[in-house]
């Protein structure tokens, strides 16, 4: 059985993406079978792993036309295999799963004929249909959180959402917070930190991800931060991540 962790947050720009990347490559690292699976539109977790493709993905097998073992795609430069978003035929997934009831259940369904050590879901900025598939398949929820008073917002939103969700569905969902983009020579973003952390309590990961250019620079380069540079803090602090959490 796969470890399934979505990395989720209803707020957009708080780089989720890039630690799903990131922390996938580093696990593939480490020796675990890595798949990561696009569930955002926007496809930009695809197009930094493999481009922008026209092939069968994460929406064909939503709708039950594929399966998600078949339409895995190798990515050397990761080590991990990558379930593809197609932008427009995800859009048309998600406005059909959401008139159908159950079909929240369908990727818990799909992942387990997935053989991996770990699934990375990498969720759109939202708590639609595509986000709750992938809360009510994981076993943890990573919850990539800005240092700034709008993340602090948006992280208290995300909480309560994940608590109504857990209890329509009577499931517990376990939410570790990971402050990203952090600047500590910046006191508002001391400030913010404390503040999350009040509110995260237990949950909050003790290792943080610094701001850093390069790890930008990566998605452009096509590469993970730990290929593009491996001296740099941003590796440091996603192998880090990566211990800390499994």
């Amino acid at each position: 059985m796969s470890t399934v962790v979505a990395v989720a947050n209803q707020k957009g720009g708080v780089g989720k993406t890039n630690l799903t990347g990131n922390l996938a490559a580093e696990l593939a690292a480490q020796g675990c079978s890595v798949v990561v699976v696009d569930l955002d539109p926007q496809a930009t977790l695809t197009a930094w792993l493999v481009g922008r493709s026209d092939v069968v993905g994460t929406a064909e097998v939503l709708l039950g036309e594929a399966k998600a073992s078949d339409a895995l795609l190798d990515v050397p430069t990761f080590g991990v295999r990558l379930l593809a978003a197609v932008p427009d035929r995800l859009r048309v997934a998600d406005r059909t799963l959401a008139s159908e009831v159950g079909s929240e259940r369908r990727l818990a369904k799909a992942l387990r004929g997935v053989e991996a050590d770990v699934v990375l879901c990498d969720c759109p900025p939202s708590m639609g249909i595509l986000t709750a598939s992938a809360l009510l398949a994981c076993e943890v929820v990573l919850v990539p959180t800005t240092p700034t008073a709008e993340g602090i917002d948006g992280l208290t939103q995300f909480r309560e959402n994940l608590a109504r969700l857990s209890e329509a569905f009577d499931r517990e969902l376990r939410a570790r917070v990971v402050v990203t983009s952090y600047n500590d020579r910046l006191r508002l973003a001391r400030e913010a930190r404390e503040a999350i952390s009040t509110i995260a309590g237990a949950d909050l990961c003790g290792v943080v991800i610094r701001e850093s250019v390069a790890v930008r620079e990566a998605v452009g380069h096509r590469v993970p931060i730990r290929s593009y540079r491996p001296g740099n803090t941003g590796a440091a602090d996603y192998a880090a991540l990566a211990q800390e959490v499994f």
